[in-house]
Protein backbone atom coordinates (compact mmCIF):
# COMPACT_ATOMS: atom_id res chain seq x y z
CA UNK A 1 0.00 0.00 0.00
CA UNK A 2 1.69 3.11 -1.51
CA UNK A 3 -0.06 6.34 -0.25
CA UNK A 4 0.97 9.63 -1.01
CA UNK A 5 -0.93 12.66 -0.74
CA UNK A 6 -2.69 14.95 2.03
CA UNK A 7 -6.39 14.05 3.01
CA UNK A 8 -7.58 17.26 2.21
CA UNK A 9 -6.10 17.18 -1.23
CA UNK A 10 -5.63 13.28 -2.83
CA UNK A 11 -5.43 9.82 -1.70
CA UNK A 12 -4.18 7.33 -3.76
CA UNK A 13 -3.95 3.46 -2.81
CA UNK A 14 -1.61 1.61 -5.70
CA UNK A 15 -1.93 -1.38 -3.44
CA UNK A 16 -5.21 -1.33 -2.37
CA UNK A 17 -6.80 0.48 -6.02
CA UNK A 18 -7.95 3.55 -3.64
CA UNK A 19 -7.82 7.28 -6.20
CA UNK A 20 -9.71 9.93 -4.95
CA UNK A 21 -9.60 12.80 -2.93
CA UNK A 22 -11.27 12.37 0.53
CA UNK A 23 -13.75 15.45 0.02
CA UNK A 24 -14.82 13.85 -3.75
CA UNK A 25 -14.24 9.93 -3.95
CA UNK A 26 -12.86 6.92 -2.82
CA UNK A 27 -12.39 4.42 -4.79
CA UNK A 28 -11.29 0.75 -3.46
CA UNK A 29 -10.66 -1.37 -6.60
CA UNK A 30 -9.07 -4.02 -4.53
CA UNK A 31 -11.51 -3.70 -1.48
CA UNK A 32 -14.28 -2.87 -4.21
CA UNK A 33 -15.45 0.40 -2.46
CA UNK A 34 -16.66 2.71 -4.35
CA UNK A 35 -18.54 6.28 -3.36
CA UNK A 36 -17.94 9.76 -2.39
CA UNK A 37 -17.06 10.18 1.65
CA UNK A 38 -19.86 12.84 2.21
CA UNK A 39 -22.27 10.29 0.14
CA UNK A 40 -22.04 6.90 -0.15
CA UNK A 41 -19.48 4.19 0.85
CA UNK A 42 -19.62 1.13 -0.26
CA UNK A 43 -17.20 -2.05 -0.04
CA UNK A 44 -17.74 -4.87 -2.47
CA UNK A 45 -14.81 -7.01 -2.52
CA UNK A 46 -14.31 -6.93 1.31
CA UNK A 47 -17.57 -8.60 1.74
CA UNK A 48 -18.51 -5.16 3.65
CA UNK A 49 -21.38 -3.18 2.35
CA UNK A 50 -21.33 0.35 3.90
CA UNK A 51 -24.40 2.72 3.17
CA UNK A 52 -24.43 5.93 4.31
CA UNK A 53 -23.39 9.35 4.98
CA UNK A 54 -20.33 9.71 6.75
CA UNK A 55 -22.11 12.24 9.01
CA UNK A 56 -24.93 9.59 9.58
CA UNK A 57 -24.04 6.26 10.21
CA UNK A 58 -21.30 3.52 8.61
CA UNK A 59 -22.17 -0.26 8.40
CA UNK A 60 -19.86 -2.59 7.80
CA UNK A 61 -21.67 -5.90 7.00
CA UNK A 62 -19.11 -8.08 5.52
CA UNK A 63 -15.94 -6.50 8.01
CA UNK A 64 -18.71 -6.15 11.08
CA UNK A 65 -18.08 -2.86 11.39
CA UNK A 66 -21.38 -0.56 12.92
CA UNK A 67 -21.22 2.78 14.11
CA UNK A 68 -20.74 6.66 12.56
CA UNK A 69 -18.04 8.18 11.38
CA UNK A 70 -18.59 10.96 13.70
CA UNK A 71 -18.78 8.58 16.72
CA UNK A 72 -17.04 5.51 16.23
CA UNK A 73 -15.94 3.26 13.79
CA UNK A 74 -15.42 -0.28 14.89
CA UNK A 75 -13.36 -2.69 12.24
CA UNK A 76 -14.03 -6.28 13.45
CA UNK A 77 -12.06 -7.63 10.68
CA UNK A 78 -9.45 -4.57 10.45
CA UNK A 79 -9.50 -4.51 14.24
CA UNK A 80 -10.43 -0.52 14.08
CA UNK A 81 -11.69 1.36 17.50
CA UNK A 82 -12.04 4.55 17.39
CA UNK A 83 -14.15 7.94 16.76
CA UNK A 84 -13.12 9.78 13.53
CA UNK A 85 -12.81 12.77 15.37
CA UNK A 86 -10.51 11.37 18.15
CA UNK A 87 -8.20 8.18 17.63
CA UNK A 88 -8.68 5.38 14.63
CA UNK A 89 -6.65 2.69 15.55
CA UNK A 90 -5.65 0.04 13.09
CA UNK A 91 -4.30 -3.10 14.69
CA UNK A 92 -4.23 -5.68 12.03
CA UNK A 93 -2.52 -3.10 9.57
CA UNK A 94 -0.67 -1.30 12.62
CA UNK A 95 -2.40 2.32 12.12
CA UNK A 96 -2.88 4.59 15.55
CA UNK A 97 -3.16 7.88 15.39
CA UNK A 98 -6.15 10.54 15.50
CA UNK A 99 -7.15 11.59 12.46
CA UNK A 100 -6.69 15.40 13.02
CA UNK A 101 -3.12 14.75 14.31
CA UNK A 102 -0.90 12.00 13.34
CA UNK A 103 -2.00 8.57 11.20
CA UNK A 104 0.74 5.87 11.96
CA UNK A 105 0.72 2.40 9.96
CA UNK A 106 2.91 0.38 11.42
CA UNK A 107 2.09 -3.01 9.81
CA UNK A 108 1.82 -0.78 6.27
CA UNK A 109 4.33 1.76 7.07
CA UNK A 110 2.80 4.55 7.37
CA UNK A 111 3.76 8.07 9.01
CA UNK A 112 1.99 11.20 8.51
CA UNK A 113 -0.10 13.48 9.38
CA UNK A 114 -3.45 13.86 7.64
CA UNK A 115 -3.66 17.69 7.21
CA UNK A 116 0.09 17.26 5.61
CA UNK A 117 1.15 14.12 4.03
CA UNK A 118 0.08 10.53 4.22
CA UNK A 119 2.96 8.49 3.22
CA UNK A 120 3.05 4.81 3.10
CA UNK A 121 6.64 2.91 3.04
CA UNK A 122 6.08 -0.61 4.05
Amino acid sequence: MWVVGALDQDLQYNGCGAVGALDQELQYNGCGAVGALDQELQYNGCGAVAVGALDVELQYNGSGAVGALDQELQYNGCEAVGALDQGLQYNECGAAGALDQELQYNGCGVVGALDQELQYNG
